[in-house]
């Protein structure tokens, strides 16, 4: 299991430093706001709203990493109260059942008893 601990923290480490390498070169790049045109000003703000929808979508999977037990015990307590749900119904069933097929045989049982 401490193997995939260490590879699981390294995967995330790794693409976290790629992701900061990237984010640098943006900071380091005195030219990138220079002497905009208006044509390439509409292009930095469609890729800036790409990138907020990118961070929210990066944010969501990282709350479900770090909510994967909770998830797993929301569910787990949801189908223990299913099942306490269902139980009275599963009797009720079996109990319908029975009355079902035993009266047939109780009858049988009458008819053979008057002859």
């Amino acid at each position: 299991m401490v193997s995939f601990q260490q590879d699981f923290l390294l995967t995330i480490n790794k693409s976290h430093e790629y992701y900061l390498d990237k984010i640098n070169t943006i900071f380091d790049n005195e030219d990138l706001l220079k002497d905009l045109s208006i044509d390439d000003a509409e292009k930095l703000i469609e890729n800036i709203k790409e990138y907020k929808h990118l961070i929210n979508s990066i944010c969501l999977v990282i709350d479900k990493i770090n909510n994967v037990k909770n998830l797993n015990s929301i569910q787990t307590k949801i189908e223990n109260e299913l099942i306490l749900k269902m139980i009275p119904i599963m009797n009720i069933y079996r109990t319908l059942l029975v009355e079902k097929y035993n009266k047939p045989i109780f009858k049988k049982s009458i008819i053979n008893d008057q002859d």
